[in-house]
């Protein structure tokens, strides 16, 4: 492994291909130390990387959601429309 990808959407290097270090992370094992483009050392979180075993999506997956019926949108809307039309 001679370099890494930031997969983390919320990550400031989000995107970026970045150089692994071999130096060993004072930060801990879940860290991966790298080459930032200016060429200084940062430690990155290895689940921020395209190490991690499953990549962060931005978005949940729909089935993660929660549900909400007809029958609690419907009074909602009927409340907005009122509410609205004043």
């Amino acid at each position: 492994m001679s370099h890494v990808t930031i997969t983390d959407p919320h990550h400031f290097l989000f995107g970026h291909r970045l150089e692994v270090l071999k130096e060993r992370s004072g930060r801990g094992p879940a860290y991966v130390v790298v080459a930032l483009p200016d060429g200084r050392p940062r430690a990155v979180r290895i689940a921020s990387t395209d190490l991690a075993e499953t990549p962060i999506t931005p978005h949940p997956n729909a089935a993660d959601l929660p549900r909400i019926s007809a029958r609690t949108l419907i009074p909602l809307m009927q409340h907005l429309s009122a509410s609205l039309g004043l």
